[in-house]
């Protein structure tokens, strides 16, 4: 679903259709959604897992993933606040 919006938009140009820009609006609100439950359960993991608290790696690793996940959301929410 996501290559076929990327190929679309690549293939309009600089000229998006307006039915094809809400739709990419609506997958963007969708992966946003999609990304903050992602960090919740994440966050979930770090306090509940004990295999997950002894290991120092994992906690980089889930660190650095909800890291990443925020500046995500941080891109999603200006694009779609920004529409307002």
């Amino acid at each position: 679903m996501v290559v076929r919006f990327i190929e679309s938009v690549i293939r309009s140009g600089s000229v998006i259709s307006p039915t094809l820009y809400k739709e990419v609006l609506n997958l963007v609100k969708h992966c946003l959604d999609q990304s903050v439950q992602f960090i919740q359960f994440l966050q979930y993991l770090k306090q509940n897992s004990e295999p997950i608290k002894k290991n120092p790696t994992a906690i980089v690793v889930l660190n650095h993933i909800i890291r990443e996940s925020e500046y995500f959301v941080g891109i999603a929410q200006t694009l779609l606040y920004s529409q307002r």
